[in-house]
């Protein structure tokens, strides 16, 4: 079960590191070409790699991420997985680009942890099986 988590954690990562680079290859294409639009700008997109490594690695995380389904029970590995996106994507965005959040969101992503912890504890001389 280890080996599931460790994938689990390791698509999250994949996954907030493509969200990472998708929205700083925006931004830098946002403020190099405010005026581009259409055609033009589908062509420059599909030209830069920045796109190309945010797919990447967003691709990386949900080829992991349906590892890990195949082998644990998706009413255990989904919450950990999205309270622990929140987290994620709270401190890259202000690590990557100083966006700011309230002390509310903050809590928030707390108190989501939180339940997902409650609701993760099995009964004693229960063993987590797979999804078969």
């Amino acid at each position: 079960m280890a080996r599931t988590w460790f994938m689990l954690f390791l698509s999250l990562l994949c996954s907030t590191a493509g969200n990472v680079v998708l929205k700083g290859t925006m931004l830098g294409i946002a403020s190099a070409h405010a005026g581009i639009n259409g055609i033009d700008l589908v062509l420059f997109l599909v030209a830069d790699p920045g796109l190309w490594g945010g797919l990447i690695l967003y691709g990386m995380g949900f080829l992991l991420w349906i590892r890990v389904l195949a082998v644990a029970k998706v009413s255990r590995v989904y919450p950990v997985g999205a309270s622990l996106s929140f987290l994620l994507i709270l401190v890259a965005s202000r690590g990557f680009f100083n966006e700011h959040y309230s002390a509310g969101s903050l809590f928030g992503v707390i108190l989501i942890g939180a339940g997902v912890v409650l609701c993760g504890i099995e009964p004693r001389g229960k063993k987590t099986g797979s999804a078969k």
